[in-house]
Parts: structure tokens; sequence; C-alpha cells
């Protein structure tokens, strides 16, 4: 049976992946070479990372996302957009 696709924030997404997985922020920040306390501020929704960024993150929890809409033109205040996450 296929995996189920859920529509969920990107920020809620790879909190969820990251502790499936029993990795620690600190852990995936250094995989992304960010500062552990700026993928905090991404987990909880403070900071919006760039789409390449968003990409890295994606590999480094092995999971993919899809834009349901088109991404945001870059802008500090835009809230997230809903992404269709899927664990390979």
């Amino acid at each position: 049976m296929p995996k189920q696709k859920s529509i969920v924030e990107f920020r809620s997404a790879i909190k969820v992946a990251r502790k499936s997985q029993g990795l620690y922020q600190k852990e995936v920040a250094g995989k992304l070479n960010i500062t552990p306390k700026y993928f905090s501020l991404i987990e909880q929704g403070t900071k919006v990372p760039s789409p390449k960024l968003q990409e890295k993150i994606c590999t480094a929890l092995n999971i993919r996302i899809r834009y349901d809409v088109p991404p945001p033109k870059k802008t500090k205040n835009e809230c997230y957009q809903k992404f269709a996450v899927r664990v390979r």
C-alpha cells in the first residue's frame, strides 16, 4: 500500500520528519551549514527559508515537497504555503 500524502505546513513537516528519524535540530543544522538557532526558528515558523534551503532541508530529512500553489514572492512576513509531503 503506498504511503498516503498529507497537506501540512512546511515547518510542521520538517519537525515531524526530524523527530521520526531521531535527529536533533543541531544535527540537521550541521548538515545544512546553518546555525541550530536558525533551524529552530524555521521549525517555529518565525523564519521562512529560501526555496533553495527548503530543498536542502528536504534532502537532509529525506522528504519531498510539492507546492499546491505557486510559491509566494520573497517577503519576510509571508505565511508558509501548504505542501504535500511524502516520506520517501
